[in-house]
């Protein structure tokens, strides 16, 4: 006999000596034996010895002292986790025949997790190929938590039992719709080839010795049943509690609410005590599951993503694969639970389960669908909403009814729905930014109670004296005709800026003026100490009277219109040193721009020129500081030669010539699109890695010098076809391509580009060439895998 079998014949020894010197109903005498038999079965887990621990735990289960029945919830939990820390193998039927009590999710998964740190144990090995069985959680969030190491107990165990129930869960049909079951058979083969096989019989001797053990075992006389104290009667006043609970849940389920959503309103309390915590949601996502809801499908995947993101930044291809997926379960959930909102369902944005935002436009016709969306913005998956915008064309009475629901709310914008008073706005003690369009004139005096409210957007006719007067304390604020060919009446603030100066904190000021008034006076705005960026649209200016505070580091002029036919004099712009970005978009004027006072902004890193009439950019070439560009003009590019600039977005009105982008040694990205000459400067750019080529009026042949880009890592391509195919496999630096649409046969090429990691496509595709392209990705990942593991 080997040595590895005497300590197996020793360990079987001692436990017939045991079982032969116990005494009729004895505790002790059980646990001497059990001992001896886990000891055997440590040392060599054999089947005869799994099916002889079964047999004595039969004989004294029943008389374990059972845990406390009237906890509930987290007391039961912690009575359960006590119970299990004191490491009795005594004690293991009595834990688990309370594994599988609620609260479930992550609450089973730590007692999983203190059941798998035991030394082997065939009981704990038979409930956990059990649950694998039949799971009780569907949550795809529990795979990390708990049946990946369930999976890796069992084959650390080498427990060969649960092989065969394994496999005969394999021959059933899944157990729902969700992806946990996909994934949950994946796992169940992988693992069965893993564990390991049934070893030979034990030689005649041992076999007989295990049998003489059973026999004792046998006649072990079944210890008595630990007596069962009945709980209290309930009190009086538990017994109205629970009839008002169930009154309550009878008149909610004449509430439309889809599928009928199960709610428990303590985990619930729990998330909106701290809506950033995880921890609640998973609860309730398991909860949820476990009661068959496609709700709690979707919250598990929503956590799942973020997780992943959280965990794997990096990886892209894994982000693209689990967004489809996660938008299938979204619409699947969607679709189930809230059938009611019909074309609504694409309004809502869902985060862990609730709502975080809902945008609608005019286009979606929200005052035909006015029942649905109140009854959408009523529904408690609505309490967590953080971003509501909504258009209507006609009067929405129900809304202000609904507001004080809706108490996390950060940003609401209304438009076209008139306001009698704005009270359960101002209530909103988390509203951070209200814009308020066509929406009458009510009285704004209510505001002053919105502690956190600074970002407004608001129109002409309610913003006056008064209202800057009681929010002092804005940092944001937009003023605007909503129509830009009305003129406004003589009291309009836009006439007179005066009254900003109450505006003590005032970063961002955007004034949307009218066409048909003389002009703004923005001489006023000297006072705004803390003004940063100044956005001025739809208006008939002066330059001459503007005088901004030196603080001005952002400057957008957009749709200006000249004085008396006159071209735009914007001279005074020069003045501002501070200034870092400045955007000139639209100047109406039939005579030529010029930029000759542009070279006085010597702190200005960014700068997008949209105008016809500016055809020369002398002035440029003294922008040290600029390092971003965007050019919509119809100008010669050579004072871009003497610039630094790392990104330039190019889209000229008329064909130019590219030669003076060569001597920008630092451009790192840039866009083209329009009517331009042959690309080959750009070979000549040596740290170029970002290229996005839009709408360009010529074939694809004209790239074929970019193989020389040896820096270039992203292209980015309206279509991928099998010209573009061509010169990007030969860029040895090429990471990444992004493109909108494909229509290329020969997609596996691009794998001769020896670092392309990423390909991204935007648009839609049809059958085939979806196939493609997950093909590509499906091979660019295992050569990212064989790279990584080569590297270590």
């Amino acid at each position: 006999m080997t040595e590895h079998a005497s300590t197996l014949a020793r360990h079987i020894e001692a436990a017939i000596d045991a079982a032969a010197t116990t005494t009729p109903s004895s505790a002790a005498g059980c646990q001497a034996v059990l001992a001896a038999l886990l000891s055997a079965y440590r040392h060599t887990p054999r089947r005869e010895l799994a099916d002889a621990i079964d047999q004595l735990t039969a004989r004294y289960a029943d008389s374990l002292p059972r845990l406390d029945e009237t906890l509930e919830g987290s007391a039961y939990h912690d009575a359960w986790m006590a119970r299990a820390k004191a490491c009795s193998d005594y004690d293991v039927p009595l834990l688990l025949a309370g594994l599988f009590r609620e609260p479930l999710g992550d609450r089973l998964a730590q007692r999983a997790a203190l059941l798998m740190r035991r030394p082997a144990d065939p009981r704990i090995n038979a409930a956990f190929v059990a649950m694998l069985c039949e799971p009780p959680a569907l949550a795809q969030s529990m795979f990390r938590k708990l049946w990946t190491p369930m999976f890796a107990h069992l084959v650390k165990c080498g427990d060969t039992r649960g092989r065969g129930p394994l496999a005969q869960r394999l021959e059933l049909p899944y157990g729902g719709e969700s992806n946990f079951w996909p994934i949950l058979y994946q796992r169940i083969r992988t693992n069965l080839q893993r564990m390991p096989a049934d070893p030979p019989p034990l030689d005649e001797t041992l076999s007989a010795r295990v049998e003489a053990l059973r026999t004792l075992i046998t006649a072990i006389a079944p210890l008595p049943a630990a007596p069962i104290t009945p709980p209290a009667p309930p009190s009086a006043r538990a017994l109205r509690e629970q009839a008002r609970a169930r009154a309550a849940a009878e008149k909610a389920a004449l509430v439309r609410r889809g599928a009928d959503i199960p709610r428990d309103e303590a985990i619930e309390a729990q998330i909106l005590a701290d809506p950033e915590q995880v921890a609640p949601y998973s609860v309730y996502a398991d909860w949820l599951s476990s009661r068959g809801s496609a709700w709690g499908e979707l919250m598990s995947h929503q956590l799942a993503f973020e997780a992943m993101l959280r965990e794997r930044p990096d990886d892209h291809a894994a982000h693209q694969k689990a967004e489809r997926a996660l938008e299938r379960v979204t619409k699947r959930a969607v679709k189930a639970c809230f059938a009611y909102l019909g074309q609504l369902h694409e309004l809502v944005t869902w985060r862990r389960g609730f709502a975080d935002a809902l945008a609608a436009g005019p286009w979606y016709a929200l005052d035909q669908h006015a029942e649905a969306l109140g009854q959408l913005l009523r529904e408690p998956w609505c309490r967590l909403l953080r971003d509501l915008a909504l258009a209507f064309e006609a009067e929405a009475p129900w809304l202000l009814d609904v507001l004080p629901a809706l108490g996390r709310l950060r940003s609401l914008s209304l438009r076209g729905s008139e306001l009698a008073h704005v009270q359960p706005i101002a209530a909103l003690a988390s509203l951070e930014a209200l814009a308020l369009e066509n929406c009458g004139r009510p009285d704004l005096a209510a505001l002053q109670d919105a502690r956190r409210l600074r970002r407004l957007e608001i129109d002409f006719s309610i913003f006056d004296d008064a209202a800057a007067e009681m929010l002092p304390e804005l940092e944001s604020l937009s003023v605007r005709i909503p129509c830009p060919d009305v003129r406004p009446p003589p009291d309009s603030p836009l006439w007179n800026l005066t009254h900003l100066a109450r505006q003590r904190a005032l970063v961002s000021l955007t004034l949307g003026g009218s066409r048909s008034q003389p002009h703004i006076d923005l001489g006023p705005l000297a006072k705004l100490s803390t003004l940063r960026h100044l956005a001025i649209r739809d208006a008939a200016l002066r330059l001459e009277t503007l005088s901004a505070p030196r603080s001005l580091e952002r400057l957008t002029l957009d749709r200006l219109w000249a004085q008396d036919e006159a071209a735009l004099d914007l001279s005074a712009l020069g003045e501002l040193g501070a200034l870092r970005e400045l955007e000139l978009d639209t100047l109406y004027t039939e005579r030529p721009i010029s930029l000759q006072w542009i070279g006085k902004l010597t702190k200005l890193r960014k700068l997008t020129l949209d105008e016809e009439q500016i055809v020369d950019l002398s002035g440029l070439e003294e922008l040290s500081a600029l390092r971003e560009l965007e050019l919509r003009v119809s100008a010669d590019l050579e004072p871009l030669g003497a610039l630094a600039i790392e990104t330039l977005v190019l889209a000229p009105k008329r064909r130019i010539r590219l030669g003076p982008l060569a001597k920008i040694a630092s451009l790192r990205r840039l866009e083209l699109s329009g009517d331009i000459t042959h690309v080959t400067p750009l070979c000549q750019l040596p740290q170029l890695e970002e290229l996005d080529i839009r709408y360009l009026w010529d074939s694809a042949e004209r790239f074929a010098p970019l193989t020389k880009c040896v820096s270039l890592r992203s292209v980015r391509l309206d279509v991928l076809d099998d010209r573009h195919v061509g010169w990007l496999r030969a860029l040895p630096a090429l990471e990444r391509i992004v493109a909108r649409r494909v229509e290329a046969s020969d997609l596996d090429a691009l794998l001769h580009a020896p670092r392309l990691s990423r390909v991204v496509i935007e648009g839609t595709l049809d059958r085939a060439t979806r196939g493609k392209v997950r093909t590509l990705t499906s091979a660019l990942e295992k050569r990212a895998l064989a790279a990584r593991a080569h590297r270590r």
